[in-house]
């Protein structure tokens, strides 16, 4: 019994999540959300006749008008999508690959932050182009959102659900009470956080917007989790090292040089929490690297939302303030227990 609650205390200390290896999934609230107006060619439906996944169907059409705001026309998929019932955190959370990450209620796909050549779609030196609906068709007629859809879908409501990520965990809007947005800081590297004993993503105006990483296993065929982006194209910079070391370097991934994105994905050893960083990695990003004085780790350093990615300093402070904080609660159990 005394193993079993330091074994509960250890969990604690590092990130509360941890507690949670499972999640109820969708829930039958958010399952009837899942509906269309039917207009411009918009169609999704929720299959549950499987005893492990939900199949979602869906045209891809939003049901709202679309402009042709690039060289592409948005045009319908036909989208199977199979998201597991009940959710399971997995210890390495995946990479969010370029390509459909989620699905929104009404079966449009959802994407990670990047243009197909990496540098942030939404903001920056190089946005990319949306609609008045805030969207825009990929090359093979996706239409889909970086961003959120504040202009036609997302109508603003307190704790709006707006789709389900491809590991089963839901998303919702910002809006988490009638005067106050969900912040930046409550939220984990994979933008989400536990409420009510379970997990959920958040889709907010800033970076990463929808995802940062999948926090639960993804069961859709042709998901790629493990996925390194290439570190030559003209945007591998100061800013947009940190957005591809964290949306793209899933660490332990067993995807050597090349893999998922070709072209040689980002050196393990250029990781930002590499105190003895080579002199010819990329610079650090914008959330900086350790100072060299730092003896190197035995294994990688991991921050409070168990993403081994280079998180901030703030987050490593956190992180040891946690450790303190175990071994008092050790401390407190071996004198008040025996």
């Amino acid at each position: 019994m005394r193993g079993a609650t330091i074994f509960i205390f250890v969990l604690m200390a590092f990130d509360p999540s941890l507690l949670i290896l499972s999640s109820a999934g969708l829930t039958r609230e958010e399952i009837v959300q899942f509906n269309t107006t039917g207009n411009y060619g918009a169609s999704v439906a929720v299959y549950e006749s499987d005893s492990a996944v939900f199949y979602i169907s869906a045209s891809g059409l939003p049901d709202h008008e679309t402009e042709r705001v690039n060289p592409n026309n948005a045009t319908a998929q036909n989208y199977n999508v199979s998201i597991p019932k009940t959710p399971e955190i997995v210890p390495v959370p995946g990479c969010v690959g370029l390509g459909m990450i989620g699905i929104t209620r009404t079966g449009v796909a959802i994407y990670n932050p990047l243009a197909g050549d990496l540098s942030n779609a939404v903001e920056g030196a190089s946005p990319e182009v949306f609609d008045k609906c805030d969207g825009h068709a990929s090359p093979g007629g996706a239409y889909h959102y970086h961003k959120i859809p504040d202009s036609c879908m997302y109508k603003g409501d307190v704790e709006e659900f707006i789709g389900v990520a491809l590991d089963g965990f839901p998303i919702y809007g910002p809006r988490v009470s009638e005067s106050q947005n969900v912040t930046e800081s409550e939220l984990d590297k994979c933008h989400g956080k536990v409420v009510n004993g379970s997990y959920r993503y958040y889709v907010t105006d800033k970076f990463p917007y929808y995802l940062g990483c999948f926090k639960g296993r993804v069961v859709n065929p042709n998901t790629m989790t493990q996925y390194n982006c290439s570190s030559n194209n003209t945007h591998w910079n100061l800013e947009n090292y940190g957005y591809s070391y964290y949306l793209c370097h899933c660490v332990n991934s067993g995807m050597g040089p090349g893999g998922g994105g070709g072209g040689g994905g980002p050196r393990p050893e250029c990781a930002p929490e590499n105190p003895n960083r080579p002199r010819d990695c990329p610079p650090c990003p914008r959330e900086g690297c350790l100072p060299s004085t730092t003896p190197t780790p035995t294994t990688p350093l991991r921050n409070i939302t168990g993403v081994e990615d280079g998180s901030n300093a703030a987050g490593h402070v956190v992180q040891e303030i946690g450790v303190i904080v175990f071994f008092f609660q050790v401390a407190f159990l071996v004198l008040f227990t025996r």
